[in-house]
């Protein structure tokens, strides 16, 4: 009898672990006009007006926010969490008059993605909640209790309360566990000595254009060394040229791509894309719940992405899973050099058709788009 005793208190007491709410503050206690542990945010501060006030669910504190135009703003709590766990956020969310984007919801910072919008609730408070997993190394989240989304910015106003995130063991059937992926806050960067922004572009761009200058007068060189022989050595001493300068091209943008990560809004959104899609297929892809501003065809290239990801179990945001990502640019880079040389060979002699490639296959700014942003 004791021994079951025992037993039944300490599942109790897991139970009642498991669901602890991380968040501080969740009930929105307002001391002084302000909610301890929360901050605010929004993409123009001009368009919006954000407060914390006492028109609560239960008549108590909460959080007020009216986008006079369409806007994103958020109050945003960051929080500890574990890597690889699943989470279940919820909220309670009044809404009204809101209209387009991603309405209010509660969200993660950089994941992209989203509870099910709220535009109206005709004066009544709604439960609107979702279900995340963290990713590889992950140790941090910023919860956004939100009035629109990245390029899913809405107008109207909302109201928040009674915040929850909590640490589950099993997921509810037919629930879709959404990425909570958050790069920026949970890799843990080296401080180095400030350098202005002016001060750095300045120096890339010298190196740059020194770069560029030395690979265009390479490729001149390249390409108007004289050829002895015949006709077959002329067009094996081009085709091999023509193939050293591809395999150059290619092996700059995947050194680039895996010491540069790149911007970092669009390759969460790529990485949390490849890996939806790959999950759920393309018919469930495109869903209020998820923000997504590609069509369909850059989606079916992600896909692969995906299963690659999968395959090579790189569902995480680490440095292979983003050269898989950008892989895609990269071939198209290359086959377009290909392409490139063919159309300028059947114009011009073969020297301007390889000195022409090669000004694009090493343009600093061709390289950069695909293979650095």
């Amino acid at each position: 009898m004791l021994c079951a005793l025992m037993c039944m208190l300490f599942c109790a007491c897991e139970s009642a672990l498991a669901l602890e709410n991380l968040l501080r503050n969740p009930e929105i206690t307002v001391v002084d006009g302000t909610a301890s542990g929360w901050e605010s945010d929004a993409w123009d501060e001009s368009r919006s007006f954000l407060e914390t006030n006492n028109d609560g669910m239960d008549g108590n504190g909460g959080f007020y926010i009216v986008n006079l135009v369409e806007n994103d703003a958020r109050f945003m709590q960051t929080v500890a969490v574990e890597p690889e766990t699943v989470y279940h956020l919820s909220c309670y969310v009044k809404a009204e008059g809101c209209e387009g984007g991603a309405g209010a919801n509660i969200s993660v910072a950089n994941a992209f993605s989203y509870s099910d919008g709220v535009y109206d609730t005709q004066g009544e408070w709604v439960l609107t909640e979702m279900y995340g997993i963290t990713g590889k190394g992950q140790t941090e989240l910023t919860v956004y209790l939100r009035l629109g989304g990245y390029s899913a910015t809405t107008v109207g106003e909302a109201w928040f309360d009674n915040v929850t995130l909590e640490k589950i063991e099993t997921v509810p059937a037919d629930v879709h566990v959404q990425p909570l992926y958050s790069t920026v806050t949970s890799q843990k960067q080296e401080e180095k000595p400030a350098i202005s922004a002016k001060a750095k572009s300045t120096a890339v761009l010298a190196c740059t254009a020194v770069i560029f200058a030395l690979a265009g007068g390479l490729c001149y060189v390249f390409g108007s060394r004289s050829v002895h022989g015949g006709l077959d050595n002329r067009g094996k001493t081009s085709s091999n040229r023509m193939w050293a300068l591809l395999a150059t091209a290619l092996m700059t943008r995947i050194v680039l791509a895996i010491f540069v990560r790149g911007f970092d809004t669009d390759i969460n959104c790529f990485l949390a894309w490849s890996s939806r899609v790959y999950q759920t297929g393309f018919g469930n892809f495109y869903t209020q719940e998820t923000f997504c501003d590609y069509p369909p065809g850059y989606i079916a290239v992600l896909w692969l992405v995906g299963a690659l990801r999968a395959l090579f179990g790189q569902m995480d945001n680490g440095v292979f899973a983003v050269l898989l990502v950008k892989l895609p640019n990269i071939f198209a880079d290359v086959l377009a050099c290909l392409l490139l040389y063919r159309f300028a060979e059947s114009r011009i002699n073969e020297r301007g058709a390889i000195v022409l490639t090669g000004l694009y296959a090493l343009n600093p700014a061709v390289i950069l788009d695909s293979a650095g942003w």
